[in-house]
């Protein structure tokens, strides 16, 4: 009886020994392997994508090959070549097939989980509940990686978890002044709006400088930014521009109304906007203005700043006459 089944081994070996040096023809293929799905339909899916001819060879394989393993569910592609061994021991290990998502900086959550409601490669859904409770800026702007019909809130779990980890690795080396940034929660306030002020990377240690220099006089922050989310509270797109009246509209967050940071971010920032606000620069500028070419001017007076005002209105207007008083 040892003899027959030394040599059954012997034999099975040697068959998938043949096999497993053998290439698929030079064309790419997908594995689909649903939860549950018993052996025999896994044999037929390698059979129908050419990679193996009956049955018998699939299990001969898989008996020799799995050890305590076993073949793990999802999607996966190959590109040639790939030996059978190969593609057996990629099941084995359930390298399956990643999709990514970014997420762009400056999203509200409202707009991040559109984005994710849109994305077919997801399931699942968020409930109410926990998108309730979920706080604007929470959720860190990143290229995430997941499997084939990963969940959705789960998904969002781990963008929460994402800016819980780098928010607190920052926040105690930061250089900024911790008696008006009081919190890790107050750097991200102020992180989401240097956010929707400038996409320039040059700028926004400069741009968190001119809004510490403000609070730290007790100055209002008057950010457009802010005056925007305290009226669409990032659950829909403004469509026309800020008019005077809006200014004056009185929402806690309105930071013309009201003096010192918003109660919540009012948005989500990324790495280089939250590192901004944890360090900025040194100097004594209190206010800025777009230069229209994409940045800012910055001033340390309000007649300096008046003087940039004059030189934006000549770059939007060039054609009609300017008044300084604004």
């Amino acid at each position: 009886m040892l003899y027959f089944v030394l040599f059954t081994c012997l034999i099975l070996n040697i068959r998938v020994n043949q096999l497993s040096i053998q290439t698929l023809t030079e064309r790419d293929f997908q594995l689909v392997i649903p939860y549950g799905q018993p052996k025999k339909l896994v044999a037929t899916s390698f059979i129908q994508q050419g990679i193996l001819t009956n049955e018998l060879d699939f299990f001969i394989i898989d008996r020799l090959l799995a050890g305590k393993n076993i073949l793990k569910a999802g999607t996966y592609t190959f590109n040639t070549p790939y030996s059978i061994e190969q593609i057996f021991q990629r099941l084995y290990a359930g390298k399956v097939d990643q999709y990514q998502i970014t997420i762009p900086e400056g999203l509200t959550k409202r707009q991040i989980l559109n984005l994710l409601q849109e994305n077919l490669n997801l399931s699942g859904y968020v409930t109410t509940e926990y998108f309730n409770s979920l706080q604007e800026g929470a959720l860190l702007p990143e290229t995430y990686y997941f499997p084939l019909l990963y969940d959705r809130q789960q998904l969002l779990l781990r963008m929460e978890q994402a800016m819980q980890q780098f928010l607190e690795a920052n926040w105690r080396k930061g250089s900024v002044d911790k008696s008006i940034i009081k919190t890790a929660q107050e750097a991200l306030v102020l992180a989401s709006i240097i956010e929707k002020e400038t996409g320039l990377d040059e700028e926004r240690a400069r741009v968190s400088a001119v809004f510490i220099n403000r609070l730290r006089i007790k100055m209002r922050l008057q950010s457009d930014a802010t005056v925007l989310y305290g009226i669409t509270l990032g659950e829909y797109e403004f469509a026309r521009a800020l008019k005077k009246e809006d200014l004056r509209r009185d929402t806690p967050y309105n930071t013309y109304t009201n003096f010192g940071l918003p109660p919540t971010p009012i948005a989500n920032p990324g790495k280089a906007s939250i590192l901004a606000a944890l360090n900025p620069i040194q100097s004594k500028e209190l206010f800025f203005v777009a230069n229209g070419r994409g940045g800012h001017f910055f001033a340390e007076t309000l007649e300096q700043h008046n003087r940039n005002i004059q030189e934006w209105l000549k770059i939007i207007r060039p054609n009609q006459p300017s008044n300084t008083q604004q």
